[in-house]
C-alpha cells in the first residue's frame, strides 16, 4: 500500500471543529472530507494518509485512508484558481502530535521538509509511524 503525508497549515485553514472531531475520534468515530494533495495527482483510493500540522505544534496530528482518487476542484481559498483533493478518512485524529523529534528517531524521512501535501512515505516509515 501507498503512503502519503498530507499538510494542514493552522495560518492557512481554520479547522473550527478540530476539538469536536478529536473527541469523536477519541469516541472511534471517522472524520470524513476532502483534503488537498498539492502537486500530487497520484494518490489512490486505499492508499495510506497521514496529516502532517505545519507552523507550531508541528507534527503528525492525524492517520487515515484515500477514499478517492485525486481530483481538480475550486481552491480552498481563492476561488479563481483549482486545486487538487483526495477524500479521506482520518480513523485517527490526536490530541497530542507526534512530534518532529519521535518521528525522526524512528524514521528515515525528512520530517522538516514536511512542506507540501502529497509527499509520498516508504512503507518502512510508514509502518513505524503507524507504530
Amino acid at each position: 500500500m501507498k503512503s502519503f503525508i498530507l499538510t494542514w497549515n493552522p495560518d492557512r485553514w481554520d479547522w473550527k471543529t478540530l476539538d469536536e472531531d478529536i473527541e469523536r475520534s477519541e469516541a472511534g468515530e471517522v472524520y470524513s472530507g476532502r483534503w488537498s494533495t498539492g502537486n500530487t495527482k497520484s494518490i489512490n483510493s486505499g492508499d495510506r494518509v497521514f496529516l502532517w500540522r505545519q507552523k507550531k505544534g508541528r507534527g503528525v496530528i492525524a492517520s487515515g485512508v484515500a477514499v478517492s482518487g485525486w481530483y481538480e476542484d475550486q481552491h480552498y481559498i481563492e476561488p479563481d484558481k483549482k486545486a487538487n483533493y483526495v477524500d479521506v478518512e482520518f480513523e485517527l485524529l490526536l490530541r497530542k502530535q507526534l512530534s518532529v523529534e519521535v518521528l525522526d528517531e524512528k524514521t528515515e524521512f525528512h520530517w522538516n521538509n514536511a512542506m507540501a501535501s502529497g509527499m509520498s512515505l516508504s512503507e518502512t516509515d510508514a509502518a513505524k509511524v503507524e507504530e
